[in-house]
């Protein structure tokens, strides 16, 4: 079993997988690729780039899901 792990907005339910948006949304340089999503221990959404930087998504938009998969 894994889990995965994903962003969803919570007014309207949706799944955020444009990875551009999520950069502009954490206030992070978006001249390195996307890298990945977190979570820190309080629950507040992560975002991370190729170089090293990060920021945090608003925790009053934003929320992260986990589910587990079977494949």
């Amino acid at each position: 079993m894994r889990y995965k792990i994903a962003i969803v907005n919570k007014n309207t339910n949706e799944k955020i997988t444009d990875e551009e948006l999520l950069i502009k949304e954490a206030g992070i340089n978006n001249y390195c690729n996307f890298e990945d999503i977190g979570m820190q221990g309080d629950g507040t959404p992560v975002v991370f780039n190729k170089c090293g930087d990060f920021g945090y998504l608003n925790p009053d938009k934003y929320e992260v899901r986990i589910s587990l998969s079977t494949d």
